[in-house]
């Protein structure tokens, strides 16, 4: 695809596309409902097929959630199958997380239209959010204005104090996804493409990685959120970033797995309160994935 104005492979929205020059098969995608993703011109071409094409919504949920994802013919229905399998209770107390994430705050308002508000709400359908905001609605989390052209939604009080308990509650532990902390930069984007998300994926987990700003606030309330909801942590110290440092700790406060790995050339420079765990030193994409994985299956 050459760069340029084209529908999003997911929803159909005109969206910005971004040849990888790496990798001119797998071109990235910014669409103001899907969010940014990558996805490879396989899946693409298979996605136009009637019996795959009814799985794009499930894959807009996905991407909406987790910024960067790479989809591809070979994880896809992984996707699929696990958000499918997902109860609709989780899916509801996710939908509340995301509406307290998104409207910055109780009594501030969420303005959603009917066609991008079901994948911020973690469902396939206008019928189904409606559904998930009444049932909401009705238990005082939220405030929720409806009108044709779609709803404006408010996080209560009692709404706030939910979202704060699902966060303590510790439900990561039953959680099927895995949090990758790591210095998101070309030189690493490789490892993650090819080592640590097919390895996680290979476990039968759902990798996540979320795109951490330098700044001197506190860290960001979507990066806390799903190092709650993930079964284990990955941390990579390659870059040494101090993001990492924190996320790896953070978690091992929550009482989650961690698993420590770096870049074998880069093993001096690990810190001295972390240089004692068992780091996995690895030199390449293909290595990391083999003694990740491995890892995950002996820790998990």
């Amino acid at each position: 695809m050459a760069r340029g104005k084209h529908p999003c492979i997911l929803c159909g929205t005109d969206s910005d596309v971004i040849p990888d020059i790496k990798n001119i098969e797998v071109p990235r995608v910014e669409c103001s409902r899907c969010g940014t993703y990558r996805c490879s011109l396989s899946l693409k071409a298979q996605l136009e097929e009637p019996k795959y094409s009814k799985h794009k919504q499930w894959l807009s949920i996905y991407t909406r959630h987790h910024p960067n994802s790479l989809l591809t013919t070979t994880n896809f229905e992984e996707i699929v199958g696990q958000l499918g399998k997902m109860p609709l209770s989780e899916r509801i107390e996710r939908a509340l997380a995301a509406i307290s994430e998104n409207s910055g705050g109780v009594g501030k308002s969420l303005d959603l239209n009917w066609a991008d508000g079901p994948s911020l709400c973690f469902c396939t359908n206008v019928d189904e959010m409606r559904g998930v905001l009444t049932y909401l609605e009705s238990h005082g989390f939220i405030d929720n204005d409806v009108d044709t052209g779609g709803c404006h939604i408010r996080l209560t009080v009692p709404g706030a104090v939910e979202v704060e308990q699902l966060m303590r509650s510790g439900k990561g532990k039953d959680s099927d996804q895995a949090f990758v902390a790591m210095w998101f930069s070309s030189d690493t984007d490789e490892a993650y493409r090819e080592g640590f998300a097919p390895a996680i994926s290979k476990c039968g987990f759902r990798p996540i990685r979320i795109d951490l700003k330098e700044h001197n606030d506190k860290i960001c309330d979507a990066i806390i959120a799903e190092i709650r909801r993930s079964r284990f942590l990955v941390a990579d110290f390659t870059g040494q970033r101090p993001g990492v440092y924190f996320e790896a700790g953070f978690a091992k406060g929550l009482g989650l797995s961690v698993i420590w790995t770096c870049r074998k050339d880069e093993a001096e420079r690990l810190h001295f309160d972390t240089r004692q765990y068992n780091h996995i030193l690895w030199e390449t994409p293909a290595d990391l994935a083999e003694k990740l994985a491995l890892r995950i299956q002996a820790t998990v």
